[in-house]
């Protein structure tokens, strides 16, 4: 039986992997125009480049132009270009090699630190790509309330509740490891590993 359902794959970090063997994209599998493609510059190229990129049937992709234009008009013309020209020189492929070497160096640089400053009873992923992992506190801690405490403590992380529909995941938080450099994250997995100890229950 086949059902029509439509799949919305967000592919933004399917080209940051550091281990493991690359995952081919659903949308390389579609022969039925199921698959609504989306792609991001700002993860591969640099954070400031808002410039997204989208496949998908063309009855779908004309209502979806019409939606974007009703929140923004129009994306920015200059990051347009740019994206272009760095696709048109061929330059991607050899920047995300660069790019993907630095967050190898920093995803391993958080799995340590874990290691050495987490107390027992916190564990964590160990993703062979993107820039996030998921941190698991002991049942009974709320990573929102906790959140507070780690800004004063100048760390901060995604409360794991804002990745559930319902309820759940109030003991997780998302952390990333792509935006500062090995010692940053060693100082800052050290703040968040004393914050988690004096809250402990």
């Amino acid at each position: 039986m086949v059902y029509r359902v439509p799949i919305i794959e967000d592919d933004a970090y399917g080209e940051l992997r550091y281990s493991g063997e690359a995952l081919p994209a659903l949308k390389g599998m579609d022969n039925r125009e199921q698959v609504i493609y989306l792609g991001s510059f700002s993860k591969v190229l640099s954070p400031g480049m808002r410039v997204s990129a989208l496949i998908a049937p063309d009855k779908v992709m004309e209502k979806l132009v019409f939606a974007k234009q009703a929140a923004d008009l129009h994306t920015n013309n200059l990051a347009q270009r740019i994206v272009h020209e760095f696709l048109r020189r061929d330059l991607l492929d050899s920047h995300i090699q660069v790019i993907g070497k630095n967050y190898r160096k920093r995803r391993d640089a958080m799995f340590q630190a874990m290691e050495k400053y987490f107390p027992d009873g916190v564990t964590w992923t160990k993703p062979e790509g993107g820039i996030f992992l998921w941190v698991r506190l002991p049942q009974g801690m709320d990573t929102m309330e906790l959140f507070e405490k780690a800004i004063q403590a100048k760390v901060a992380y995604v409360p794991g509740s804002c990745y559930y529909a319902k309820e759940g995941g109030d003991n997780c938080m998302r952390v990333n490891f792509s935006a500062c450099n090995e010692e940053k994250i060693e100082e800052g997995i050290m703040r968040l590993a004393r914050v988690i100890k004096e809250n402990l229950k």
